[in-house]
């Protein structure tokens, strides 16, 4: 699970990028940001998940799209932030295969192959 400050950045990071916006509030809707239809909404979360400037793998993350993609464009950034934050796994650093890691505490080295957590 990343940190709530790390999924608030990557959320606010994403949803700025989309929306072409530096602020927003936490309890603005996406559609009110202007991510209103369903292709920006499908845009919005394969940002989230695979930017590698501002999404979840800039942080060496995995996200199950599952969880984002079952809320809808009335969603809140707050309400992405926490979604995001219960959905998303540390991978390791193995450049060949990184894998999820067991969460919470996570480890500092793969029990499986012995590369960094980042």
């Amino acid at each position: 699970m990343l940190t709530f400050d790390d999924a608030r950045r990557i959320i606010e990071g994403s949803v700025g990028k989309i929306a072409s916006r530096s602020s927003f509030s936490t309890d603005e809707t996406l559609s009110s940001l202007g991510i209103d239809s369903e292709p920006a909404f499908h845009n919005l979360i394969h940002t989230i998940a695979f930017d590698p400037e501002s999404g979840a793998s800039s942080l060496t993350a995995k996200v199950d799209l599952q969880d984002l993609v079952t809320l809808s464009v009335a969603a809140t950034i707050k309400t992405l932030v926490d979604t995001l934050q219960l959905s998303a796994r540390k991978l390791c650093s193995n450049p060949v295969n990184p894998h999820e890691q067991p969460c919470c505490p996570y480890p500092q080295i793969c029990a499986d192959c012995g590369a960094k957590v980042i």
